[in-house]
């Protein structure tokens, strides 16, 4: 018996009267669709298609295999539907929390493939440190959490641990530190350092490090000016002397036309963890497959 993939060939002929369009337009070879037709031809025993003469034109018993092959593809499309949203993947909406540094380079990636994929699925996103959106997973606010973790994960979640390629830290053209060389932690102290929620993992960091230069970490805090905004955390980078952090995806744009630069302090990590959450129940399967497309951006960055 022919497969639906063969009925969707002569549909697509019959529309185009041309093999080399009509194969164009669902994405196979001229000799993909013509064997495809020599099937069905072979099935039924008669000719389907007048294809010596142009513009191809379906025979009579072209015209009856058509009107069938609507009938069939369109009651597989409704199937495909229904289950479709059954599976909450055509009309469902999801909620996402996201570490605002995160959302460019491993988020927004995942959410494109997911909506080609369903473009009548939903999102909503929500910016925020892991404790924030760790407290909204808690109660169902959010299905899934995209963030820098915290020691302590509540038990009630389910996780996927990642390292991710580290922030860049990075200034103005004219930075005075862009041409200092060696740096220490503390000269790094001596700018505002813009980014969004601090990460625990930055914490550690600079604890080690500060620790190395018997400087006390009561002298972080002050240097911070935190938001969700990366594109205002870039804006006040570039015009002044405030250090940027941020994932390179947010910055390369800014470093290929130099309006900043790479000022990495000493020791700074090749890597950070990266977390995925969800309730540890079975999660919503539009959020099951959002769970599968971050990895999948995931692994693609790690083997960049």
């Amino acid at each position: 018996m022919y497969h639906l993939r063969q009925l969707e060939c002569a549909q697509a002929l019959a529309r185009h009267q041309h093999v080399g369009r009509a194969a164009q337009s669902i994405g196979i070879t001229q000799s993909g669709l013509t064997q495809s037709i020599n099937r069905l031809e072979d099935y039924y025993g008669v000719k389907l298609f007048a294809r010596e003469r142009k513009p191809v034109t379906a025979t009579v018993f072209g015209e009856a295999l058509l009107k069938g092959a609507a009938q069939v593809l369109e009651r597989m499309a409704t199937i495909t539907r229904e289950i479709a949203l059954l599976n909450n993947l055509e009309s469902g909406q999801l909620v996402v929390g996201v570490d605002p540094m995160l959302a460019t380079s491993l988020l927004g990636p995942a959410l494109t493939e997911l909506l080609r994929a369903h473009p009548q699925l939903r999102f909503s996103v929500r910016s925020g440190g892991w404790q924030a959106l760790a407290a909204e997973l808690s109660t169902g606010s959010i299905d899934v959490l995209v963030g820098f973790p915290e020691p302590e994960i509540p038990a009630q979640f389910s996780t996927l641990h990642f390292d991710v390629e580290a922030p860049l830290i990075a200034g103005a053209a004219d930075h005075p530190l862009s041409t200092r060389d060696p740096l220490s932690l503390s000269d790094f102290l001596a700018y505002p350092l813009v980014q969004g929620p601090i990460a625990r993992w930055y914490l550690d960091w600079a604890e080690q490090q500060l620790g190395r230069e018997k400087v006390s970490m009561d002298l972080l805090e002050p240097y911070f000016l935190h938001a969700d905004d990366t594109g205002l955390l870039i804006s006040i980078a570039q015009r002044s002397n405030a250090l940027l952090a941020a994932m390179r995806a947010d910055l390369q744009a800014s470093l290929d036309n130099g309006l900043l630069v790479e000022i990495l302090p000493p020791q700074w990590p090749a890597s950070v963890p990266v977390t995925l959450a969800w309730s540890a129940d079975a999660p919503p399967p539009a959020a099951e497959r959002l769970i599968q497309e971050l990895q999948i951006v995931i692994e693609a960055d790690r083997n960049s």
